[in-house]
């Protein structure tokens, strides 16, 4: 598949290249795990398999070579500030958020957005 899936802004928090190897922090501190051997990779999970398969199908492919496939991770929404609004910690391989609830989550953290740049406009203005 071609084309361009992420479009706007995104961050990846880990500990930078050459900062010492694997310290993980940023996993650590919103508590997900790692997998070991026997259970990373979706190997003993039924849904994992399906989930793998349903994307081959569709010609998404992957490269388990890259990054670490045995750590789970997280999806978040975070307002500019620092405020978590929608937090899904992954528990295993197949495990991912509902769409519909991280797209309510992000639909209403860009009206606050919009709504607080707004409100600041119109509070500057007033000012004048």
């Amino acid at each position: 598949m071609e084309g361009s899936f992420w479009g706007g802004d995104r961050i990846l928090l880990d500990d930078p290249p050459g900062s010492g190897a694997k310290k993980r922090s940023a996993y650590k501190k919103l508590g997900t795990k790692r997998e070991s051997i026997f259970t990373g990779f979706g190997l003993m999970d039924p849904a994992a398999h399906s989930a793998y398969a349903r994307a081959r199908d569709r010609g998404i492919t992957g490269n388990l070579l890259v990054g670490d496939g045995l750590q789970q991770g997280a999806t978040l929404v975070i307002l500019p500030g620092g405020e978590v609004v929608f937090q899904h910690i992954q528990e295993k391989a197949s495990d991912h958020p509902h769409l519909e609830e991280l797209r309510t989550a992000a639909v209403a953290a860009i009206q606050r957005y919009n709504t607080s740049k707004a409100d600041g406009g119109t509070k500057a203005q007033n000012r004048q």
